[in-house]
């Protein structure tokens, strides 16, 4: 892996000891340029009616809403398009909370409980907007969810940084699982497929699968985005929990790669395990592949995107082998 993030002087060689995957990486939504025109028309819109500025850059509305095309490649066009506009809006809003104070981080909050009207900012306006979208597309039981992820998300970027020196990994990964909206990711993989899975809701089986499948999905970004936030000073990496644990930088990629092997086996185990306890609901398989696709295309888009390695950067797509970090002092 290399990356068009930033120069450095002196690198260091890391060994990626990644199982072969049996995901399938190389998928996308067929309505992929349907979709980011018809989502950046919609952002246009928005922009129009909000009265434009800073809050509406566009220059990576094609990244996001790849994401969106490898994260769900077989849903219907309709409800790709309420996943990207949900989603595509978020990622923007990702970074730009990043400077936010815990006082506008609860407005936002507010306002997707419907608890707090938009104010006169442009930006909380196309939340609302797009807030809106979302409660209007998805199932009662679904938006409830998606609105307590919103609610542990936005709770996570909040905390002040003294409080994400995490003691060691399961720690790190206790606060990571709220902090990467996983409520809302599993939701929309559901809604994506279609099916009303409740009666799955609240089993041991399904915590447990849904425990490897963020494990998965945390770690492998974890891993991949390592070189950006040692450019940037963030050490909310589990690379970088386990570095201050003791271990040295190929040791703590090892452990990180190790869990990462871990999860997708027992994403596939746990797999099984839910097809044997419902054999006869024909929404389980459609589940289990929707979550196969979704974690498969993830690992696609993190390896590729510009976000960790700059515009320009070409990916083979094969899993990397070796990773080149700069040295820090």
């Amino acid at each position: 892996m290399s990356s068009g993030c930033a120069a450095s002087s002196a690198v260091q060689q890391v060994e990626l000891r990644l199982n072969d995957t049996k995901l399938p990486i190389a998928v996308r939504h067929p309505d992929y340029e349907r979709l980011h025109a018809d989502y950046a028309d919609w952002y246009d819109e928005q922009a129009a009616l909000l009265g434009g500025g800073a809050a509406f850059e566009t220059s990576n509305l094609g990244d996001r809403t790849n994401l969106t095309a490898r994260l769900f490649p077989y849903p219907s066009y309709a409800r790709l398009k309420d996943v990207s506009v949900f989603l595509s809006t978020a990622a923007w809003f990702d970074d730009a909370f990043d400077d936010a104070s815990s006082e506008v981080l609860s407005s936002y909050v507010a306002v997707a409980r419907q608890e707090q009207a938009p104010d006169a900012t442009a930006e909380l306006r196309l939340w609302d907007n797009c807030m809106t979208q979302a409660r209007e597309a998805l199932p009662v039981r679904l938006w409830g969810r998606v609105a307590d992820g919103i609610a542990d998300w936005l709770g996570c970027i909040a905390q002040p940084p003294e409080e994400k020196k995490f003691g060691d990994l399961e720690e790190y990964l206790s606060w990571r699982r709220p902090d990467l909206a996983f409520g809302c990711w599993a939701a929309l993989v559901e809604h994506s497929v279609g099916g009303n899975l409740s009666r799955l809701t609240g089993t041991d089986e399904l915590e447990r699968f849904h425990t490897a499948c963020f494990e998965f999905a945390a770690l492998v970004n974890d891993l991949v985005s390592y070189r950006k936030e040692l450019l940037e000073g963030d050490e909310v990496n589990a690379i970088a929990v386990l570095r201050r644990g003791g271990a040295d930088l190929q040791e703590a990629v090892d452990m990180v790669c190790e869990r990462i092997n871990r999860a997708e086996s027992a994403f596939w185990d746990l797999g099984r395990d839910l097809r044997a306890r419902w054999p006869g609901a024909e929404d389980v398989p459609a589940f289990l592949e929707a979550w196969k696709y979704n974690l498969g295309g993830y690992l696609s888009w993190c390896l590729h995107s510009p976000r960790y390695h700059g515009e320009g950067y070409y990916w083979d797509g094969s899993l990397p082998t070796r990773m080149a970090l700069p040295v820090t002092t």
